[in-house]
């Protein structure tokens, strides 16, 4: 799992790093920070180096001292290396300034940037074949204005050679998922300890390109003591969100999932959300369907088994469902008319077990109703427009802070909500989250929520916990996503190519044969 930092949880690491490893020596993390950069250019060009030129675009803070102590290494090794200055030296940060006054005693031009001389410095560095941005850093809070703005606007017309941002680039708000009107578009990034928001939340992460890291001396046990909140999921974490196989399991021991989902017209999402669950490794799923409906339905999948409600709608016969279920899919083409509320309602109220809330119960609830029932063992799986309605804001809203509102959403309702999209997010009621690294834009298709639900339920039915099915879930999702995006192209995806996958999916991230 890869820890992700806040600017604060950052320099209190550094702080830490400094003080109780260092002996209050932090220019060198500076130095380590410089040297990641240098590693990565020599790793990226090797001895064609030397026969480049680099601009270093340098602030007056760490960041810029950062780029000082590049500029530094690099005329050390031979590379032909000037340096743009964006400030007044009077407003040098102290390490920043020791770093210029370290690089007076090599042959690298220092440039100021002045309002007169911006045009100049725009076209010489746009020259250089690498273009290094070391302006303003993570520490940033404000949009960049006056000078830097317009030469920040300059270095992002250059149509050619390599930006290289030094730990995010210029503009960005490192906390924030928000591009501003102007921030430098970086081909790489090399950030220092731990990644931050901004490199993993999209639409800043756009502006990031191929984001390296460093850990630059900052050991893992320094990370935990700020406590982390957010995190990524590796390939590697695969094995722990699936049960192992017993030599003498069954189908009664994988666990049974009931889906109630799917009315007259959108009935394949119940049938989707259940073949889902049986191949991520359910050993029973039952479809709840009205016995109208069971005609069309029974010979689709034949692993599949149907409840078929009498047309009086037997309460017992609904409470001899729920009651053999180890957990429930509920809410995929549910419907949103007249008596669906007070149905749901009173199928959360009596089943007991473990929910997997998706689609229409987000227009029929609302966070109170969840507050209520005093439903405490559920993963709800909204896309921006069902958490919305549930919410009762608005796309756009959910869209601007869509870390933010899932948290939120997670805290009122006391329970795991995974917001869907690009870099899905899964949310604690505690307020640790992650960001799913996987999935591609062709799983924007119909059904594909209905077979992340399944997938869901499947892991918890096979008694994986909650939050680990939701995480586990979501990156299996858009890992079989991008499996069938490799078979079929990213055009071509439709849910069902996605649950072929999954097996496939599973074999690939844990050799399970």
């Amino acid at each position: 799992m890869e820890t992700i930092l806040t600017t604060e949880q950052m320099r209190e690491a550094d702080r830490l790093t400094i003080d109780g490893l260092l002996n209050g020596n932090g220019t060198l993390l500076m130095e380590h920070a410089a040297s990641a950069c240098v590693r990565v250019l020599s790793d990226m060009y090797g001895p064609a180096m030397q026969d480049m030129m680099v601009g270093v675009a340098a602030g007056c803070g760490n960041n810029g001292g950062d780029g000082m102590a590049m500029a530094r290494m690099l005329v050390s090794s031979g590379v032909d290396v000037s340096l743009f200055l964006v400030g007044e030296r009077n407003r040098l940060s102290p390490d920043a300034a020791m770093q210029l006054n370290m690089l007076a005693n090599y042959p690298v031009p220092v440039i100021p940037v002045t309002e007169e001389s911006l045009d100049q410095a725009v076209t010489d560095l746009s020259a250089c074949h690498i273009l290094v941005d070391a302006l303003l850093g993570t520490g940033l809070r404000d949009e960049p204005r006056g000078l830097v703005a317009r030469f920040i606007d300059g270095l992002n017309g250059r149509e050619t050679g390599l930006i290289m941002a030094v730990d995010i680039p210029s503009g960005l708000a490192s906390d924030s998922s928000r591009v501003p009107v102007c921030s430098m578009r970086a081909d790489c990034t090399v950030t220092f300890g731990r990644k931050k928001p901004a490199h993993i939340l999209p639409p800043a992460s756009d502006r990031c390109g191929y984001v390296v890291v460093d850990d630059i001396t900052i050991p893992g046990w320094i990370v935990e003591q700020v406590g982390p909140e957010l995190f990524v999921p590796e390939t590697s974490d695969a094995l722990t969100w699936l049960p192992p196989l017993q030599p003498d399991g069954h189908k009664g021991t994988a666990g049974h999932v009931g889906v109630i989902a799917g009315r007259r017209g959108r009935l394949g999402a119940g049938i989707l959300a259940g073949k889902a669950a049986l191949h991520t490794g359910a050993g029973l799923v039952t479809v709840y369907v009205s016995e109208d409906d069971y005609p069309v339905v029974a010979g689709m999948v034949p692993e599949l088994m149907f409840a078929c409600e009498p047309l009086s709608a037997d309460r017992e016969f609904l409470d001899s469902f729920l009651r053999d279920k180890r957990v429930l899919a509920v809410g995929p083409g549910f419907g949103t008319e007249g008596p669906d509320r007070e149905r749901l309602l009173d199928i959360l109220s009596r089943g007991g077990q473990p929910v997997i809330l998706d689609a229409d119960g987000f227009r029929l609830l609302k966070p109170r109703d969840i507050v209520d029932l005093e439903l405490k063992n559920a993963v709800l799986t909204p896309h921006p427009g069902e958490l919305a309605a549930f919410m009762d804001t608005d796309v756009a809203t959910i869209q601007a802070d869509r870390l933010g509102t899932a948290r939120r959403a997670a805290a009122a309702v006391g329970n795991v909500v995974v917001l869907k999209g690009r870099a899905t997010v899964v949310a604690a009621p505690d307020g640790r989250a992650w960001i799913n690294p996987t999935g591609n834009a062709g799983m924007g298709t119909a059904g594909s929520g209905d077979v992340l639900t399944g997938m869901i339920a499947s892991l918890v039915g096979q008694g994986r916990p909650l939050l680990d099915s939701a995480i586990g879930g979501v990156f299996l999702h858009g890992f079989a996503g991008d499996l069938a995006r490799d078979r079929e192209s990213a055009r071509a995806v439709t849910a069902t190519a996605m649950i072929d996958r999954i097996g496939p999916a599973i074999r690939k991230l844990t050799g399970d044969n």
